[in-house]
């Protein structure tokens, strides 16, 4: 039993940059996965999101251009797709990076699969 005070949090579970390979050839993506329980600081936990994104291109091959983000939980993709473009309308570094990626995807899903799908990327839409 969880009382009030003991409310889960939203939290970040995994991140790293993983080789991938297809039959374009192999390429490096940034993957996070993130659990959200709390969706009152859904925002405030997207900003925090956008910070953790930034160090780990800073940290990954010059020539990563590929993202996925995974969501578990209380989740749309869409509403995380808007929380970052407004983090991003002030951060030109986010700006930059940004700028480079040829894919960025938010994925939300559950036990039974994906649920929802939406594009970081200007002019995408999934």
């Amino acid at each position: 039993m969880r009382f009030p005070w003991q409310k889960k949090k939203n939290e970040v579970h995994n991140v790293a940059t993983n080789r991938f390979e297809n039959e374009a050839g192999e390429f490096d993506a940034i993957v996070i996965g993130l659990n959200i329980h709390d969706p009152d600081s859904f925002g405030e936990f997207v900003s925090e999101v956008v910070e953790l994104f930034k160090n780990q291109r800073m940290i990954s091959p010059p020539d990563t251009a590929n993202m996925t983000i995974t969501m578990e939980g209380e989740c749309s993709a869409q509403e995380f797709v808007d929380h970052w473009n407004r983090v991003g309308e002030n951060d030109e570094m986010l700006k930059v990076f940004m700028d480079m990626m040829i894919f960025a995807d938010v994925l939300c899903f559950d036990e039974s699969g994906v649920t929802d799908q939406a594009s970081l990327l200007p002019g995408e839409s999934k």
